[in-house]
Formats: structure tokens, sequence, C-alpha cells
């Protein structure tokens, strides 16, 4: 897996505004320690990783250039292995993966892994992701004030479905933490290597400033 940035000029563009990026905390040396022992490589003097702590992170942790980043220059390669989600021949057909409406396999992946705690391979890795706020995963004081509106009728249905996946599941888990792990996959997970699979990098990118595409991905391998 190739991150580059998208080359729309020959011109040197800053494609993301320089910011003063901290030392890494502890979360985030573990998993740079993980990326290595996985084969990862990226451009540390390039980009760091920040919380949201920084006001230019809006949520969980992201990616913020140290210096101005020109077009055509590779930010990070990410091998098959390090992909959770990732399968051996990659032969699921990706229009079909990405359009989808289900995230069971994958979010059963992720919650056998979670439940292993520190144990397990994934742990720095799934340490530094955090599911979006999807519908399906509020409160349910939070889904009534969506009574009227055209997308009450469609979370119902996904609430619907996730319940139905969730009888058919063996883990230790409960109808929150399922639906939350869906949530997660839904949020971060990409339609690459043979089903949906969780990226290194990829998924504390923000690929659109003001509107336009900034990044460009080369799944190889």
């Amino acid at each position: 897996m190739v991150k580059r940035d998208r080359p729309d000029s020959q011109d040197d563009v800053d494609i993301c505004r320089p910011s003063s990026v901290p030392k890494a905390d502890p979360t985030v040396a573990a998993f740079e320690s993980w990326l290595s022992t996985h084969g990862v490589s990226w451009r540390a003097d390039l980009f760091g990783i920040c919380s949201a702590s920084d006001s230019a992170v809006a949520a969980g942790w992201g990616l913020l250039a140290k210096v101005p980043i020109k077009p055509g220059q590779e930010l990070f390669r990410v091998p098959r292995r390090a992909c959770l989600g990732a399968t051996c021949d990659g032969a699921d057909d990706g229009d079909a993966v990405q359009f989808m409406d289900s995230q069971q396999k994958l979010a059963t992946t992720v919650l056998q892994e979670i439940a292993l705690g520190k144990k397990s391979t994934w742990h720095s890795m799934l340490d530094m992701i955090s599911a979006a706020p999807c519908p399906w995963a509020w409160p349910e004081a939070a889904r009534a004030f969506l009574d009227g509106t055209e997308l009450a009728a469609v979370v119902r249905l996904k609430m619907q479905r996730l319940a139905a996946e969730f009888a058919t599941i063996a883990e230790s888990a409960n109808p929150t933490s399922y639906r939350e792990a869906c949530a997660l996959v839904a949020s971060h997970a990409n339609p690459w290597f043979g089903g949906q699979t969780l990226v290194p990098f990829n998924f504390m990118m923000n690929c659109s400033i003001g509107g336009a595409n900034n990044v460009e991905t080369d799944a190889d391998g």
C-alpha cells in the first residue's frame, strides 16, 4: 500500500499548513514501534501523529505536516500483513466490498482482538482508532431526535440488521459494543486486499481540504 500526494500540478504546492508536531506520547511510541515491526515505512520528516488536543485534529489521532509537502512525494508504504482484515489472496471484488452495507466480518474480528487486550497482535494499532459517531451507535435517547426525519427509518433498518447480525456471532460482546465496532469499521475501513481492511495511517488522514482530494492511494501486492 502506497500513499502519495496527488500530483495535480508540476508546481510545488503546499497541501497542508505545516504544524508544530509535539513529541510522541507513549501511545504513539508504541504504535510507531508496532509499525516498524510490521514492515511499515513512513516519512517522519514530513509528518507526525497528533491527538485531538491539537486544534488541527478534529477527533482521536491525526496526521499533521511538519513541513510543506510537495505533490508526488510518497508519505508511507504499508504491506498487506499490517492491514487488519486483509486476506491472503485478495480475490474479493473491491466494488462489492465498498458498497456492501454490512461490517459484520471485520467488526467481529475487531471485537476478538479487543477482547485479547494487550495480548492482541493488533493492540497498538487498535489503540489509535476511535469510531465516528454513526447514528446507530448513539444512545437511544439521542436517536429519538431523529424521529420525523428521513434518516429515522434508515437508522431503524440498520439497527434491525445489526441486531440480526449480533444474534449470529459467538463473541463475548454485547449489542452496544457490536454497534460501536461496526461504526469503527464503517468510518475507517477500506475495500482493499480482499475485503474490508483497517490500514495504518490511512484511518488518520483527512483526505479533503476545501473540497479538493489532496491524496492518492495505490494498492499493490
